[in-house]
């Protein structure tokens, strides 16, 4: 009976692995066929959900993997794209240097912060992290001789290859599947199984001989490092980066979409941005309280799936072996 349980268990793995290889081939024939179809919203939507899918990702590190609710994640988002923009802008530094600097801002800010929020817990963490985001957008919303202040941060742009949307899009879906490899060598490595077992029970961690503290802040910095790449792909597809990317209702957002993907799952947060996306942009067309259904939308993935979404990959799994598990 055991070697049958295997046997059906192998292939039941074998079958799950074709399974995500024909998934992933189709999403990337959709991903690369969106431009085709020449319809700009299509293309400009696309590319906004690139990115904010890599935001969501990035805050997953912290909140699906180590159980740290952050509400100050748009502070780095922000970061990144400041700090690219007032290098292009005053500085006339190159595409690529600016690029990279955003990221390397956004991790810099992480460490600091990161540093004084890993020492509290629960409660205390989240707000936390949600005064030091407020900070960062005080000082970007009242320091207008440089940031522009509310009126933003305009007067740079990509280089020339990239001011068309379709080639844009090329690039931040370059650029984000990069990072979601990235980001998914990271959650399947053992530093990412550390980290979910600090957030299923930190005193068992600490007893085995885990540094929490440092593994939660270096966590904290990998999360900003990525929020500052989304950032900066923001700041130059829009031509511009503005104070309510660093606001407290940006970081609630992506903390919404976490939750509407499933924040156990690391497809969770691609499968919440898509979703709230599509949301966001049909539903004002049909009514004018829109916030309201949007609203019974999460309600009620919350209450009869707070699992999230991705928990219908479930679905997907082979009964036969689950059953076969239990005679055994």
């Amino acid at each position: 009976m055991n070697a049958r349980v295997e046997q059906m268990t192998q292939g039941g793995a074998a079958a799950a692995s074709r399974r995500t290889l024909y998934v992933l081939a189709a999403v990337s024939i959709l991903l690369l066929a969106i431009p085709v179809f020449g319809y700009q919203p299509l293309i400009i939507n696309a590319t906004d959900t690139l990115i904010l899918a890599l935001l969501v990702l990035s805050l997953n590190l912290l909140v699906g993997y180590g159980g740290m609710i952050s509400m100050g994640h748009a502070a780095f988002f922000a970061t990144g794209g400041y700090t690219a923009g007032l290098l292009a802008k005053f500085v006339d530094t190159p595409f690529l240097v600016a690029f990279a600097a955003g990221p390397l801002a956004a991790a810099i800010l992480a460490a600091i912060i990161g540093a004084l929020c890993v020492r509290l817990t629960h409660a205390y963490f989240i707000m936390l992290t949600l005064a030091f985001a407020q900070l960062v957008y005080t000082v970007i919303w009242k320091w207008r001789g440089l940031t522009g202040g509310d009126d933003g941060l305009i007067g740079f742009s990509p280089p020339t290859f990239l001011l068309n949307n379709t080639v844009y899009y090329y690039f931040a879906l370059a650029v984000v599947t990069a990072c979601i490899y990235a980001l998914y060598r990271i959650c399947e490595s053992p530093f990412g199984r550390t980290l979910t077992a600090i957030r299923d029970n930190p005193d068992r961690a600490t007893f085995i001989g885990v540094n929490v503290r440092a593994k939660q802040w270096t966590a904290f910095i990998i999360a900003g490092f990525f929020a500052g790449v989304a950032g900066v792909l923001q700041a130059y597809f829009h031509r511009g980066m503005f104070v309510n990317a660093a606001h407290f209702i940006t970081s609630a957002d992506a903390l919404v979409i976490l939750l509407l993907g499933g924040s156990r799952w690391f497809v969770g947060p691609l499968i919440g941005a898509v979703v709230f996306k599509i949301l966001f942009i049909s539903i004002p067309t049909i009514t004018v309280y829109w916030p309201l259904f949007i609203g019974l939308v999460i309600l009620a993935v919350a209450l009869f799936m707070p699992d999230g979404l991705a928990k219908f990959g479930d679905i997907l799994r082979p009964k036969a072996i689950v059953r076969e598990r239990k005679r055994a």
